[in-house]
C-alpha cells in the first residue's frame, strides 16, 4: 500500500499560508508591513501554542498554530480561550483597529482557503492510484486536517486517511504506525511512505519496516531514497514497482 503525508507533499502549505496572510492583512487593514505582520503573528502563535496547550511531542509535532484558531469543534476548551486571549491581546498591539470578536471572525473566514496541490502533485497521486491502493498518514488537528482532504476533493482518492488527531498521538510514534498497519491489515514491508519531513515520515516509518521515499528538495544528512520534484517522485513510485 502507498502512504503519503499531506501538509508540503501534496498540499502546497507554504504558499497557501502566505495567501492566508495576506488576505488577513488585508482584511484586517494592519498598518504593519505584510512581511513583519507575518513573522511576529507566527511567532506570537507558537509560543502561544506551547504556553497553553498540552503540548506532547507525540501528538502535536507538525501541527500549524493558526489552525488552532480555525478550529469550530471543541479542543482542550480549558486552553483555547487562554490562547486565543494570550494571541488576541499581543496582536492588538500591532495597531488593530478591529474588534476581538471581528479579528477571530476573520481567521475564521479564511478557514476554507486550503486547497491548493503542489504544481504536478495530482497528476502524482492519479498515475500512482492505478499501480497500489492509497492511504494517508498525516499529523494534526482532526478537524482541520479532514478538512483539507475534503477542500482538495481527495476524499474517494484514500482508501484509508489516519490524523494524529484521532489518536493522541503521530508521527514518528511507532504505536501509530503500528495503528495504520493493524487497521490495513498489512506488514510494514508491504507499505512505501512518501513525505517531506525525514523524522516523521521516512525515518519514523522506515522503524516499522516501510519503504519511504523522502519527497523534498533539500538536502538530507540521511542516505535514504529522495526525490525533488513531482516527476522524480512519480519516477521512483513506479521503479518500485517493477
Amino acid at each position: 500500500m502507498l502512504f503519503f503525508d499531506l501538509d508540503d507533499t501534496i498540499l502546497d502549505t507554504k504558499t497557501i499560508n502566505r495567501n492566508v496572510f495576506v488576505k488577513i492583512h488585508q482584511d484586517l487593514q494592519v498598518p504593519l508591513d505584510l512581511d513583519d505582520f507575518m513573522g511576529t503573528f507566527r511567532r506570537i502563535l507558537r509560543v502561544a501554542m506551547l504556553r497553553h496547550f498540552d503540548f506532547l511531542p507525540n501528538e502535536s509535532i507538525g501541527i500549524n498554530p493558526m489552525d488552532y484558531l480555525m478550529t469550530q469543534e471543541p479542543y482542550e476548551p480549558q486552553h483555547m480561550e487562554a490562547f486565543k486571549e494570550d494571541v488576541w491581546t499581543q496582536l492588538r498591539d500591532l495597531g488593530l483597529t478591529c474588534t476581538r470578536e471581528t479579528f477571530f471572525q476573520t481567521i475564521l473566514n479564511h478557514r476554507e482557503d486550503f486547497s491548493s496541490f503542489i504544481p504536478g502533485m495530482e497528476e502524482v497521486l492519479k498515475e500512482v492510484a492505478k499501480l497500489d491502493s492509497l492511504g494517508l498518514i498525516t499529523n494534526g488537528i482532526s478537524e482541520i486536517q479532514h478538512g483539507k482532504v475534503q477542500s482538495l476533493g481527495l476524499e474517494k482518492s484514500f482508501k484509508k486517511i489516519f490524523v494524529s488527531g484521532d489518536f493522541g498521538y503521530g508521527k514518528p510514534d511507532p504505536r501509530f504506525y503500528q495503528f495504520v498497519l493493524d487497521e490495513v491489515k498489512l506488514e510494514g514491508k508491504d507499505c512505501i511512505m512518501i513525505g517531506d519531513n525525514i523524522q516523521n515520515d521516512v525515518l519514523g516509518s522506515m522503524a516499522m519496516g516501510f519503504q519511504a521515499i523522502f519527497f523534498k528538495e533539500e538536502k538530507t544528512r540521511y542516505l535514504v531514497p529522495q526525490a525533488k520534484t513531482p516527476q522524480e517522485l512519480l519516477e521512483k513510485i513506479k521503479a518500485l514497482y517493477h
